[in-house]
């Protein structure tokens, strides 16, 4: 596509193109008679730019973006994903922003109130705290790289010395036959990863693999074409009440805190059919007495390294989750596999 076409569809000035060219954000290719020949690929990084741009980024921020994407396959899908990070990014700083000046307001309206200056401190001291946010944000942005190596990590299971992943194949391969033993037609895998539970299933039942890693969904959709997918997490509103006989996940309930639990929890249960599943293959205590007793193991054998190690995620308390599942009217079952791992099972009546 040549520039006019460009600036038109794109609604941009061919000043703007060369200067996305001169700071090497695009490269177009040129005609045998040397004039540029925008690319699909051109025009969906032009866009990208425009749209980083309304949301207050500079050229300088788009190009050290722009260095970290790699857009090598499925160049539309991560073009997407990226802007979709950068809006959250926004509605952090905006809602930053939102609150402090609700403070300032409260501020004024307080009679008793003398600083009339220290409000407009305030507004700066959020400014400059979003710029800093920001450059984190710039700074620490990469696609999902352990993605790329997810399958060989939990199979190998090296350098866990807390065996996290162990008989990784065994757990998998015990969910799986309880679906086919449950005679279920449409699953929801929350937490699909790369597709390793419920991809082989695929073939035969209609599959729905559900993760936040867009690198985790393209390479699930290479592994398995017939696994339908979709972005979203397990705290994401239920998007088909009573849809699915059996919802299912592995290694990924272990992420939420408490109250995530709950509010996912109740998202599952409305998007199950009556008597249909919930089974949720994890990393688990069976109460507090148990998590208490493995955190004094670990310290008086001086590896409170490994302890810390626990607690930097949520391990599930089976009892307290399965009181909750009582409160709305489910029955739970659960089966310890081994370490940390437990298989827990909530029916809804």
């Amino acid at each position: 596509m040549n520039t006019k076409c460009i600036c038109e569809k794109l609604n941009i000035s061919q000043k703007s193109l060369r200067l996305y060219e001169d700071l090497e954000l695009i490269h177009p290719k040129r005609s045998q008679n040397n004039y540029r020949d925008y690319s699909e690929e051109d025009i969906i990084k032009i866009r990208e730019i425009v749209i980083l741009k309304e949301l207050g980024f500079s050229l300088k921020e788009i190009k050290l973006l722009s260095k970290k994407n790699s857009y090598k396959h499925n160049t539309p899908v991560k073009s997407l994903y990226f802007q979709m990070k950068a809006i959250e990014q926004k509605l952090t700083e905006l809602e930053s922003v939102k609150d402090t000046l609700k403070d300032s307001v409260n501020m004024l309206l307080d009679k008793d109130y003398n600083e009339s200056q220290e409000y407009m401190k305030s507004i700066e001291d959020s400014l400059q705290k979003n710029k800093v946010m920001r450059q984190q944000w710039i700074d620490k942005w990469n696609f999902d790289s352990w993605a790329l190596n997810y399958d060989k990590s939990v199979l190998e299971n090296e350098g866990d010395e807390l065996r996290l992943f162990e008989n990784y194949e065994g757990i998998i391969s015990f969910i799986r036959n309880r679906i086919i033993e449950l005679n279920a037609k449409n699953i929801l895998d929350i937490g699909c990863g790369t597709g390793n539970l419920c991809g082989p299933l695929s073939e035969s039942i209609n599959i729905l693999g559900m993760d936040q890693s867009i690198e985790m969904l393209l390479i699930c959709s290479e592994k398995y074409p017939n696994m339908k997918l979709k972005l979203g997490n397990f705290l994401d509103e239920p998007f088909r009440e009573d849809s699915f006989d059996i919802i299912v996940s592995t290694y990924a309930f272990h992420h939420l805190d408490t109250k995530e639990k709950v509010k996912a929890l109740g998202n599952m249960v409305k998007l199950l059919k009556s008597k249909g599943s919930i089974i949720i293959g994890d990393l688990m205590f069976l109460n507090e007495n148990e998590r208490n007793k493995c955190k004094d193991d670990f310290i008086s054998s001086s590896r409170r390294d490994l302890w810390e190690q626990i607690e930097d995620e949520y391990y599930t308390d089976i009892e307290s989750i399965v009181h909750e599942a009582e409160k709305i009217g489910c029955s739970s079952s659960f089966k310890h596999m081994n370490n940390f791992t437990w298989i827990l099972e909530i029916t809804k009546k």
